[in-house]
């Protein structure tokens, strides 16, 4: 009798032991979904605050990348343009958190409208692009001049092309500037119509003096006729040393046919004797 009453408190005492850690275990179930709840709970109200703060750097930024451009228009970029502070502006706009993965939340669960700040972040983005887009074309196109333009404007064509500019080199650049209206495109591609302009005129001179010489001997293309039109339009060559190029080998020809006359004038008349 007193063993079996032992045996039935033993069980007793195992089955509210039992309770007492099933108690415990739910309690801290229920404490580590309170306290995921309350970390959850923070992260909105921090993101929320976070996005209230963004809009601000927002248009600080915008303020910033304004001053790259002249005249506070976003047109022409200023001359020169720090890289540097335009990369720096840049990784600012990158730092920018306005999206639920950038706050460690899922989409669902991110109740806080963020439509306006994630459009002018993507705005400011666009805008840094456009900016090293001009500055990496602007350099392009000055690797195909004796010096850079002093200014970037359709009314400044006072330039003059480098030794090495080709038409290829021209069509490269032309197909990454997009068609429009606006002044900055339109500036680039009046300047390289007139690169292309200077580059053809030199072909087509050296073609015409070309076929007027092979080695040191003259062709049949070589006559008085072609060697003055040639030599005038030497003043169409803007680039010195390609004009002093031409200007050598047309003194080339230019001595080879006045040894031509002279040897001309060498040859005895046939004498004609009287008629009987």
């Amino acid at each position: 009798m007193i063993k079996g009453c032992w045996s039935n408190s033993s069980n007793v005492k195992k089955v509210i032991y039992l309770a007492v850690i099933v108690g415990s275990v739910g309690i801290c179930f229920v404490g580590i979904d309170s306290s995921a709840n309350q970390r959850q709970q923070r992260k909105i109200e921090y993101a929320k605050a976070t996005i209230e703060n963004e809009a601000v750097k927002i248009k600080r930024l915008d303020t910033k990348i304004i001053h790259f451009y002249q005249d506070g228009q976003e047109e022409f970029l200023i001359d020169p343009i720090d890289m540097s502070s335009v990369e720096a502006v840049e990784k600012d706009i990158a730092s920018l958190k306005t999206t639920a993965s950038d706050f460690g939340l899922k989409d669902e669960d991110f109740s806080i409208d963020n439509s306006e700040v994630s459009k002018e972040k993507k705005a400011l983005v666009d805008k840094i692009s456009d900016i090293k887009n001009k500055q990496a074309i602007q350099g392009e196109i000055s690797a195909l001049l004796v010096q850079s333009p002093t200014k970037w404007t359709k009314e400044n064509l006072d330039i003059v092309i480098s030794e090495d500019t080709t038409l290829e080199k021209i069509t490269s650049i032309s197909g990454k500037i997009t068609k429009s209206e606006k002044s900055w495109n339109v500036s680039m591609m009046a300047l390289l119509k007139e690169i292309e302009m200077q580059v053809t005129q030199y072909n087509a001179l050296k073609q015409s003096i070309d076929a007027m010489i092979v080695g040191e001997e003259l062709t049949t293309e070589a006559n008085l006729e072609n060697f003055i039109s040639s030599y005038n339009q030497l003043e169409l060559i803007k680039n010195e040393t390609l004009r002093n190029r031409l200007n050598s080998k047309l003194e080339t020809i230019d001595q080879l046919l006045n040894e031509q006359a002279m040897n001309h004038e060498e040859i005895p008349s046939e004498e004609v004797l009287p008629a009987e």
